[in-house]
């Protein structure tokens, strides 16, 4: 099995649920490390972070993010099949800046 370090990045929107670990592809798995979420914003904004198996979700973390302080999620997750992924969701629209964010994990095949 071949093991390549991958990442992932993006901004949060404060209206949908935001992809921050896309599901593996088919006979993958991702070995998720970290994730970094970063306020910019002016305010505080509340985070969730779940993972989405199919139609089920489960909640992994809820944080209030008080404005220009990062969370960081280090338990390793393991996605083994094509309908894990790992979302993040605000609780409401950002003041003024959309919270960014950074995943590392591994792809395994």
């Amino acid at each position: 099995m071949a093991l390549a370090e991958s990442g992932y990045d993006g901004a949060l929107n404060g209206t949908t649920a935001v992809d921050v670990v896309p599901a593996p592809a088919s006979a993958h798995t991702l070995i998720v490390r970290s994730i970094i979420i970063c306020n910019r914003d002016t305010a505080a904004v509340t985070l969730t972070l779940n993972l989405i198996n199919g139609a089920n979700t489960r909640r992994l973390t809820k944080q209030t993010l008080d404005a220009d302080a990062t969370f960081v999620f280090e338990s390793i997750v393991n996605l083994d099949s094509t309908t894990k992924k790992i979302q993040a969701v605000l609780a409401g629209a950002p003041a003024t800046t959309n919270p960014d964010f950074v995943a590392a994990y591994a792809d395994r095949s």
